[in-house]
């Protein structure tokens, strides 16, 4: 018995026990996204984040981390890098309890010249008055009421998803989460309050209700609640002489202090109704005094302890909502994130780390496919008017279209562009397609606002499914504008309806495609009536206005030049495509472009952006990268393969040639990203389209900084880079560079996401880096003995670049978790796109501890666990952005049904590493 006891204390005071609560752990998170996804965040904390055994694998993480820590006693062996993040996560798990069991959230509404000290919490209660022997009492616990019973079968509907058949087996029981009976005392007497049934809000019911049942000296009531968020709609009834009254919605509670909203003031980007900023004037009113300050996105309000955040606002621009919250864990874990990310960056430079061991073994170590084609279909035409006019456009006209792509246009976000940008978004969303008819995207443009009546009938419009055509009455890739049409009844009405009112995951890909149809044919509308040429800046504003809007807002002086200047314009241009003499025509726009500067001079980019924003869009830098990268890396690759195999050196001119190259395009890469920075005027991170291209960049850089002198790893992170780049321009995300969210314009954006997505490069070259090594092993034999070293140099480097990719993304993480506190007041909430990234980060923190374990302890599992855990970071990344919602869906792209060909490379991919289990000890 003895014996037993000290082998489960041995356990428990194991890492063996630590990954396996952390595998625990991770397992809940992922399950609870999905439960999010479905039925919403409470009904996730409900069942997972708030229950009790949650609370409990905490705890028991926390002690095991405590246990193991001082049974290995880092500080001994002057780890201290070690010591300190380990300590950091122990204070960090204090704040955490202080700001779970002692924090608060809540809301304040303001209407402006109103005051108000008054609190409405986020959670709900049942409150309780009572009136008794003339005395009067008030009381209240909290309720949650989950509906996922209801929803049950709606969601046993749904086409499989992953984890349908655990939902399935979950939900298959009706289950009514109420409350226990609640005993509350009055004058000596006991109220009984018994829960009975819950009825979610339905086209009968507008809001939902509860049924409770009440006993007070022996005698029975019920009474329906019906769900409110303001204390004055209370439901009153007597029970054995007593008056009572009930209500079930948040709680108000009162504030030492009140805010006076002076004024709620929103700027939109200009000409469009997208918020830039937003910002409360308020007065604080404290003892007599009052103090003026100004809220808004990532400003906060500090105040004997409360914390107001700019959150919402009224629909009339008259009132404020502030998130408000009381955070006493806020100090420790801010201290807790702190040594935590200098312990980390200690460790990378520690002589006493890991790092410094793996390193210092590689230094002296000597340390090498894939085919793109793209075919390109161009549709034929047969008017002889508009072919003969597209002909001379295609060879006379490219200087002209050029300087006409420089004209600047307002978009419907409000951004002030070349006309070249707003082109290139549009003929490519129609088409799917950069060349139409022999005419580059400005030159289609051109002709598409000349030839308005011709271009109706032209097929350019793509249509992805063969049952969308089928339904258009059409046997081709590209429709006409009038193939949409019967009669001027649009076919696609009550498809679009149908489509448009599914929920998004459920829909299909005749779905997205008739949406995405419907898209086309309304921007290929809007270019044919000119409606998105707004290239009149309307006087005293910010708005940009089209022909036709300029013509009816403007005066009649001003209207009158709005339509010479564009008659003369278009008049001069069809005689130069007729007798190619291009003079007048090149006048006309140069006399557009003068009008334009000199009524909106002042929302005029600089020359020096436009042209810089015209050569982004026409060198297709990041497009042209992808060969480049894949190029440099199949011959660099291919060189060190034959070295190895002969086990000789590689050559020194061949590797210094290619390496220089991969520099060289690694500093495009980079020039890239720095002009997208400067047209954009904000970091080129902050969608889908620009994260990738900067996280293939960072794969670049984690080649070259982990080890430049060898090109085997800088061959597979040209390979990292070519793909990421290559998923970037599938189709799938919106290269359009848009306007900032108001949430996002925050330094601590640029930090965060910077840091994070830079850790994924490193995760991409550990899944490159343990692919290698599987096949290696695949490979070895008594002939080829060297292959054992290059597999552990290889082990090493994946071990490295590991532990550097970890630290970023968990410092990375936890600095989104200060950006989130400076700029909505919570930096944890369970939002899917954190808690991935939570997971991701425990599943790696569990590859890396994995070695501490003697039968996990190889370089074989390694390598499968460097590659199984890349699964992880493709869900933060893609599975979130596509499948899941949040907080984080301004980083998404269209959502897109997994690919056959993704399932394909996963059952290869395991293939893979069960062929190596059986040849990794020969």
């Amino acid at each position: 018995m003895k014996k037993f006891l000290i082998s489960i204390l041995n356990f428990l005071v194991s890492i063996k026990c630590s990954i396996i609560l952390l595998i625990i752990y991770a397992f809940l998170c992922a399950i609870a996204t999905f439960i999010e996804n479905d039925f919403g965040v409470f009904d996730a904390k409900f069942l997972i984040y708030n229950t009790s055994f949650f609370d409990l694998i905490h705890l028991c993480l926390i002690l095991n981390l405590i246990a193991v820590f001082f049974k290995f006693k880092p500080w001994k062996a002057k780890k201290y890098a070690s010591t300190l993040f380990h300590f950091a996560l122990i204070i960090i798990f204090i704040g955490a309890f202080l700001t779970r069991y002692f924090g608060f959230e809540g809301s304040m509404h303001i209407r402006e010249n109103d005051n108000s000290d008054i609190i409405i919490t986020q959670d709900e209660y049942i409150i309780i008055l009572a009136s008794i022997d003339d005395k009067l009492y008030r009381t209240h616990f909290p309720i949650h009421l989950s509906v996922v019973d209801e929803y049950a079968k709606l969601y046993n509907a749904y086409l499989p998803r992953p984890f349908d058949s655990l939902f399935s087996a979950l939900f298959n029981k009706k289950i009514k989460f109420g409350f226990e009976d609640k005993i509350i005392n009055f004058n000596n007497e006991d109220l009984t309050i018994k829960f009975k049934d819950f009825q979610p809000a339905s086209q009968m019911n507008k809001y939902p209700l509860i049924l409770l049942e009440l006993n007070y000296k022996g005698e029975n009531k019920e009474i329906a609640l019906i769900q409110n968020f303001i204390d004055d709609s209370l439901e009153p009834f007597e029970l054995s002489n007593a008056q009572f009254a009930l209500s079930w919605g948040p709680r108000p509670l009162k504030i030492p202090f009140a805010l006076h909203l002076d004024k709620f003031e929103i700027q939109n980007y200009p000409g469009s109704q997208n918020p830039s900023s937003y910002a409360s004037f308020v007065q604080i009113l404290d003892n007599n005094t009052s103090t003026p300050y100004k809220i808004f996105m990532n400003n906060v309000l500090d105040h004997k302890g409360f914390r107001f955040f700019q959150s919402s606002y009224d629909e009339d621009f008259k009132g404020t909502i502030l998130t408000v919250n009381k955070d006493p864990g806020k100090i420790p874990t801010y201290i807790g994130y702190a040594l935590l990310m200098f312990g980390l960056l200690w460790n990378l430079f520690s002589k006493k780390g890991r790092v410094f061991k793996l390193y210092n073994y590689l230094k002296n170590q000597q340390l090498f496919v894939f085919l793109l084609c793209i075919f390109v279909a161009i549709p034929s035409f047969s008017n002889e008017f508009i072919q003969s006019r597209i002909t001379s456009l295609q060879k006379y006209g490219q200087k002209h279209a050029k300087e006409f792509s420089t004209l600047i246009v307002q978009d419907f976000q409000g951004r002030n562009k070349p006309l070249d940008s707003l082109a290139l978004d549009y003929i490519h969303k129609i088409t799917k397609q950069d060349n139409n008819f022999g005419l580059n995207h400005n030159e289609f443009l051109l002709a598409m606002l000349l030839y308005y009546e011709e271009f109706t009938e032209l097929d350019f419009i793509y249509v992805k499914t063969k049952k969308l055509r089928e339904i258009l009455g059409v046997d081709k890739k590209f429709i006409s504008l009038k193939d949409a049409y019967n009669e001027n009844v649009y076919k696609l009405k009550s498809f679009i309806e149908e489509s448009s009112h599914k929920d998004p995951s459920i829909r299909d890909s005749f779905d997205k495609d008739v949406l995405n149809v419907d898209e086309r044919i309304n921007i290929t509308r809007a270019i044919l009536d000119t409606s998105i040429l707004r290239i009149f800046p309307e006087n005293n504003t910010s708005t940009w206005l089209s022909p036709a809007d300029a013509i009816l807002s403007f005066s009649h002086e001003e209207a009158n030049v709005v339509r010479e200047l564009l008659e003369g314009y278009f008049t001069s241009l069809d005689e130069a495509l007729l007798n190619n003499e291009w003079e007048k025509a090149n006048e006309n726009l140069a006399k557009l472009k003068a009008w334009q500067k000199s009524k909106g001079e002042n929302l005029m980019p600089s020359d020096f952006k436009i042209s810089l924003e015209y050569y982004l869009n026409h060198l297709n830098i990041f497009k042209n990268l992808i060969f480049i990268y894949l190029f440099l890396a199949l011959i660099l690759f291919i060189g060190v393969f034959v070295a190895i195999f002969k086990n000789k050196p590689v050559n020194s001119r061949f590797k210094n040639t290619l390496l220089t190259l991969l520099y060289i395009s690694a500093f495009i890469h980079f020039l890239g990203l720095l002009a997208r920075y400067i047209v954009s005027n904000h970091a080129p991170w902050s969608n889908a389209y620009e994260s990738m291209l900067y996280i293939a960049f960072s794969a670049m850089i984690a080649g070259i900084l982990i080890l430049r002198k060898s090109p085997l790893i800088l061959s597979l992170t040209a390979f990292i880079a070519a793909i990421t780049l290559f998923v970037a321009h599938l189709g799938f995300m919106d290269p359009q560079i848009t306007p900032l969210m108001p949430v996002l314009k925050s330094y601590w954006l640029n930090i965060h996401v910077s840091v994070i997505t830079a850790s994924y490069g490193f995760f991409g070259l550990c899944f490159m880096l343990g692919l290698l090594s599987l096949i290696l092993f695949i490979l070895r034999s008594q002939k080829r003995k060297q292959l054992d070293l290059v597999i552990l140099n290889l082990h090493c480097i994946n071990e490295l670049a590991m532990i550097i990719g970890l630290s970023l993304l968990v410092s990375g993480n936890f600095l989104g978790g200060i950006w989130a506190n400076e700029s909505w007041g919570r930096y944890w909430g369970w939002d899917p796109k954190e808690t991935w990234a939570l997971i991701s980060i425990i599943v790696y923190v569990v590859i890396l501890h994995a070695r501490f374990i003697k039968n996990l302890n190889s370089p074989f599992v390694f390598a499968s666990l460097s590659t199984l855990g890349f699964y992880a970071i493709l869900m933060t990344y893609f599975g979130v952005n596509l499948y899941l919602s949040g907080k984080h869906s301004y980083a998404s792209g269209e959502s897109v049904d997994m690919p056959i060909f993704a399932f394909v490379l996963i059952i290869l991919h395991f293939l893979l590493i069960l062929i190596a289990f059986f040849k990794k000890d020969n």
